[in-house]
C-alpha cells in the first residue's frame, strides 16, 4: 500500500475522491442521504446544513461532481443555491429535494440543468438522478 505523504496543497484534482455536497438541515435525512450517496470509498461526502455554508465549500473545495440540497432550507433555499452555483460557472448537476406545495413551476428550472426529487422518495430513484 503506498500512502500519498505529499501536503494536500500539493495534491492534484485528479487524486482527490469525486465529492458530493450534500445540503440538508434536518439531521436524520442528513445521515440517509450520506450513507445512500457515500459509494463506499469511492465518493467522499460533504455536508452543510445551510446554503451559506454550502456556498463556502462550492468556492472552496474541489472536485464537487454533485450538489443534493434540500429545497427547504434556513435563512434560503435550494433554488438560489442551486442557481447561485451555475451562475458562477459552476457545471456539476444539482438535485433539489422538494416536498408537496414548495415548488412551482420546476419544469422551467429543469432546462437549467437541476433536477428536483419529490419527498419522499426511494433510495433507486435518488441513486439513478445521482449517476
Amino acid at each position: 500500500m503506498v500512502i500519498d505523504d505529499r501536503p494536500t496543497e500539493l495534491m492534484k484534482k485528479s487524486d482527490l475522491k469525486p465529492r458530493v455536497l450534500v445540503v440538508e438541515y434536518d439531521p436524520v435525512k442528513l445521515e440517509r442521504l450520506k450513507a445512500l450517496l457515500s459509494e463506499g470509498d469511492k465518493v467522499q461526502v460533504l455536508e452543510a446544513l445551510t446554503a451559506e455554508q454550502a456556498e463556502t465549500l462550492l468556492t472552496e473545495e474541489e472536485n464537487i461532481v454533485l450538489v443534493v440540497t434540500s429545497f427547504h432550507l434556513p435563512k434560503n433555499d435550494g433554488i438560489s443555491l442551486a442557481f447561485g452555483h451555475i451562475g458562477r460557472g459552476n457545471s456539476c448537476p444539482v438535485i433539489i429535494l422538494y416536498s408537496d406545495g414548495e415548488l412551482h413551476h420546476h419544469r422551467i428550472f429543469r432546462e437549467s440543468g437541476v433536477s428536483f426529487l419529490h419527498e419522499p422518495f426511494s433510495d433507486e430513484a435518488l441513486l439513478s438522478l445521482a449517476r
